[in-house]
Formats: structure tokens, sequence, C-alpha cells
């Protein structure tokens, strides 16, 4: 079994899947792991078929075409896990085809300018404070996270919401 991790990643604009988990069905498996990622504009924000096992959690799968999550119903021992994502403008998300999918949140993730590549969120995002809590002390910039208090949920996603600061004029 082969056991890969991916976390705090934008993966946007690919072609056919922004992410894809195959494994043999000859007992060559894959695992994948799934977190603070943001998934946006494909046909298919995860595809998986053939022996693979994925657990995903708190991630954006946005603006897919085909589907946010497939599973392929013909492949044995394929599974996927998905807890706390966040599912966004896709025309099929997929999620009901899943093993496990606890709490799903859906709503606008508010991105900044998508079109341009700017996945930051903005105040309004349906992500903000909705993750499990669990993860990763920095987002994909270096940011700490959570933003606020130290019992603040972190945000769903790559990026960590910063909030509003005004600069400081100081005058002689």
């Amino acid at each position: 079994m082969y056991k890969r991790q991916l976390d705090n990643n934008i993966i946007s604009q690919h072609e056919i899947a922004n992410i894809k988990a195959h494994g043999s069905d000859g007992g060559f498996g894959v695992t994948a792991q799934l977190y603070h990622n943001t998934l946006d504009s494909a046909s298919y924000g995860i595809y998986q078929d053939g022996y693979a096992y994925s657990l995903a959690s708190n991630n954006i799968i946005s603006n897919h075409t085909i589907q946010g999550v497939y599973k392929s119903p013909t492949s044995t021992g394929n599974t996927i896990n998905l807890a706390h994502s966040l599912y966004y403008g896709n025309n099929d998300d997929g999620d009901s085809d899943m093993d496990m999918n606890n709490s799903p949140v859906y709503g606008d993730p508010a991105y900044w300018d998508a079109t341009n590549g700017n996945y930051h969120i903005r105040a309004h995002s349906a992500a903000r404070d909705k993750s499990l809590g669990e993860g990763y002390a920095y987002d994909i910039d270096g940011n700490s996270r959570p933003i606020g208090s130290s019992s603040t949920p972190y945000d769903i996603g790559a990026d960590e919401f910063m909030g509003w600061f005004l600069p400081l004029i100081q005058r002689p």
C-alpha cells in the first residue's frame, strides 16, 4: 500500500481532475490523505478508481463541470471518507456516493479573484471558522491558524482569512 498526503494546496484548472487516486486491483493500493486543500475548476475535484482509500477533510471542492468527488462504483476496495468539506458550484457534488461524509458544508467560498488565481477567501466565505479544528498551525501563505482566539475554529481550505487591518498613522 502506498501512502500519499497532500495538505494546504491550491489546485485548479486541470483538464480532467485536480486530484486522481488510482490503485491496482492486484493489491498495490494507494492511501491518499487530503487536508486543507482548495480544489477548483476542473472536470472532477477528486477522481478515484482502482484499489484506493482516501481520507479527506477541511477541503474546498468547487466549480467542477462533471463532479466534485467521484468514486468508481466498479472498483473493489475503493473507499472515500470525507469530513467538513465545503461544496460549491459543482455540476454534481458527488458527496452522496461517498462511504462516509461527515458534516458537509455548502456555500460560496467567496474567493477574492479565482479567474486570476487568487483563491484567498473573503470575510463572507462559507469556509470561515467551519473546519474540524484539527490540522495545521499555518495556512498556504504561512499565516497562523486559527486567526482569533485559540478556541476559534480553523477555516476550511488552504487559506485562513486574515481579517481587516487598518494602517496605523502617527502624527508628530
